[in-house]
């Protein structure tokens, strides 16, 4: 590699993957205690869990469709991006300064409102950019490369929380950390190349013919056919692993025994193995196709959730973070190079953001009430893992039986 060629590297990927780094950190810094926090620091009960995450929830419906339409023809991703960073900093340093239920629902709904977008947003920035290197005869990287980042930036959280926590801070910490990776997140979009999604670079700054909304192209593309069956396939995926991770850092801790900061430790042990996942994505695609992916998927997801039900011990809760790997791509990351394969240059952004709304956002409403009025009836939560892997039983029959994606080996 000529210096050229390196600083060209150092220009034009390392900003993106950051991106995806620091991202990925917000998450990492609240999932895993989230609701920890909200039960032992504040007293929510699990009802009330609940009903927050179903209020958080109704954002994922709201907000990915309005911000990548915004993004596909208004404003460019680095902008939005910018702004939800320092709206989601303001509202973890709120959350920490009050220390209330009221709080809590108040100012962690407007965070999820905004960051829900984050993701949508950066898959279609990250395509819209390898797709002009393509047709510029630049260099491109595959999607998984890019996304393997996200995966260590999800862990790195974890291992600095636990030190805090062993050195006697409260749950609470959790709140600064995120406020600190969305100030580095904010930091970074200033490094990311700035275009107009939704036409191409030798168009920007002319004036554009008026068109319809991309959403209702890419609501056109989505929900017909074979691609129909592959959104309710993962409508209930979405749902069924919504009741499982709303409260798995309480089943940890409560049903398994786990403190605090070990339970961190242990929910990022599948994150872990998740990179090696991703590593042979490409391979993996190569080989056996998406639709074998999802199946894939979707069976390791039955067999954790009804092994939790079943044995609810440390060591299975260990073992079973085997399977996170294979769960994260089924749902998470599998759905995303499908969706870009079927999407116009128009609707790069508006697809991610409106499957986002409907697939993943809808069921979690649902799937959070309903893990809170579960968990309530049935504190151990053995019941919420039981149903929701008879509900990813389900999902198999339905891809491996009704789905077929064109092409499914040639995605990345």
């Amino acid at each position: 590699m000529t210096p050229s060629t390196f600083f060209n590297w150092l220009h034009n990927f390392l900003p993106v993957r950051f991106q995806f780094l620091f991202s990925y950190a917000i998450m990492g810094s609240l999932m895993p205690y989230l609701t920890i926090y909200l039960n032992k620091e504040l007293g929510i009960s699990d009802s009330t869990i609940g009903l927050l995450l179903a209020g958080a929830a109704v954002s994922v419906v709201l907000s990915p469709v309005v911000m990548t339409a915004i993004a596909d023809t208004k404003i460019s991703g680095r902008q939005l991006l910018g702004t939800i960073f320092l709206c989601s900093t303001a509202c973890m340093l709120a959350m920490a300064y009050f220390a209330a239920p009221w709080a809590a629902f108040v100012f962690f709904g407007i965070h999820v409102f905004l960051f829900v977008s984050v993701l949508p947003l950066l898959d279609g920035m990250n395509f819209t950019v390898q797709k002009q290197r393509l047709e510029e005869g630049k260099s491109t990287t595959p999607y998984h490369q890019i996304r393997i980042w996200g995966t260590v930036g999800f862990i790195i959280p974890s291992l600095v929380i636990y030190v805090l926590l062993e050195s006697g801070f409260s749950v609470g910490i959790i709140l600064y950390a995120t406020a600190a990776f969305a100030v580095l997140s904010f930091l970074n979009t200033r490094r990311l190349p700035t275009f107009h999604p939704g036409a191409k670079e030798e168009d920007q700054g002319k004036k554009q013919p008026k068109r319809r909304l991309p959403t209702l192209d890419a609501a056109a593309v989505l929900f017909r056919g074979r691609t129909l069956v592959f959104c309710i396939a993962l409508f209930l995926a979405h749902g069924a692993t919504t009741a499982y991770m709303a409260f798995y850092p309480i089943y940890l801790t409560r049903t398994v025994g786990f403190s605090d900061q070990v339970a961190g430790l242990v929910f990022n042990i599948g994150a872990f193995l998740e990179i090696f996942f991703l590593l042979g994505l490409g391979w993996a695609i190569r080989t056996i196709g998406l639709k074998w992916i999802l199946i894939i998927g979707m069976a390791s997801t039955t067999l954790r959730m009804l092994t939790l039900a079943a044995f609810p011990t440390p060591e299975m809760a260990i073992i079973t973070q085997i399977l996170h790997g294979p769960i994260i791509i089924a749902i998470h990351v599998g759905p995303v190079l499908y969706l870009n394969s079927i999407a116009g240059d128009r609707f790069r952004n508006s697809i991610q953001g409106l499957f986002t709304m409907v697939i993943v956002g809808a069921p979690r409403i649902v799937g959070s009430l309903w893990a809170g009025s579960m968990a309530e009836r049935h504190p151990d939560l053995l019941m919420i893992y039981f149903i929701s892997g008879v509900i990813c039983i389900f999902v198999v029959i339905l891809i491996a039986v009704f789905f077929k994606a064109e092409n499914d080996k040639n995605l990345m």
